[in-house]
């Protein structure tokens, strides 16, 4: 489970992240689906075994890239 308190950080961060990355965001539903729900609940379930069956679509985690391990517990250092 991860917490993080509802700040005003959080929501520039998400609009930022829209206006930047809007047509990515619309391209990975996924994606989308993380980005929000990390920047906009303040608990969120956190199922590692299923976050990272889900990220092995994208290029830095994916096996056969260099560091890719590495590349996934910096992500779920990032989360908690």
């Amino acid at each position: 489970m991860l917490v993080s308190p509802y700040t005003e950080e959080k929501v520039t961060l998400l609009k930022v992240l829209e206006k930047t990355y809007a047509r990515e965001l619309e391209a990975e539903e996924l994606l989308t689906k993380f980005v929000r729900k990390f920047l906009t609940f303040e608990i969120c379930p956190f199922n590692e075994a299923e976050v990272e069956q889900q990220m092995l679509k994208f290029e830095p985690f994916l096996e056969s890239t260099k560091n890719s391990k590495t590349h996934l517990i910096e992500l779920f250092r990032q989360m908690i």
